[in-house]
């Protein structure tokens, strides 16, 4: 049994929907975080499949520690995952900020991080003050 994260609302704009992280997740976080797209994230071609698990651990870590966390966000039209999207705030950063990654250069360049700010944005001032 795979448990879930389950009181992560489910978030949507007109192409995209953010959901909680999940192990599945990592088949496509992997091949990022160990590319050299991910350097200034923590990332980099020097990491290795156990550095890209850790990572997939912080994304669904921070929800419990701190009640929200990125989302994982998926294309609707086709049910890609794109990337992480969210609210963050990782020790020692004494501000929270919002963060976004596409792990996969091929829908750069498209507005989705945009796209998703914007909701997201709403999301952190309305829901969660």
């Amino acid at each position: 049994m795979t448990p879930h994260l389950t009181d992560i609302p489910a978030l949507e704009t007109k192409r995209l929907t953010f959901r909680a992280p999940q192990a599945s997740d990592f088949e496509t976080l992997a091949p990022f975080v160990m590319s050299d797209r991910a350097t200034f994230i923590g990332g980099g071609a020097d990491k290795d499949l156990g550095h890209a698990w850790r990572i997939l651990a912080i994304l669904c870590g921070q929800w419990h520690l701190r009640g929200f966390g990125a989302f994982v966000a998926v294309r609707k039209d086709t049910g890609q995952t794109i990337g992480s999207m969210g609210p963050w705030h990782p020790e020692p950063v004494p501000e929270k900020e919002l963060s976004w990654t596409i792990w996969d250069a091929e829908p750069e360049g498209q507005g989705f991080a945009f796209e998703a700010m914007k909701m997201i944005r709403r999301h952190v001032y309305g829901d969660l003050g």
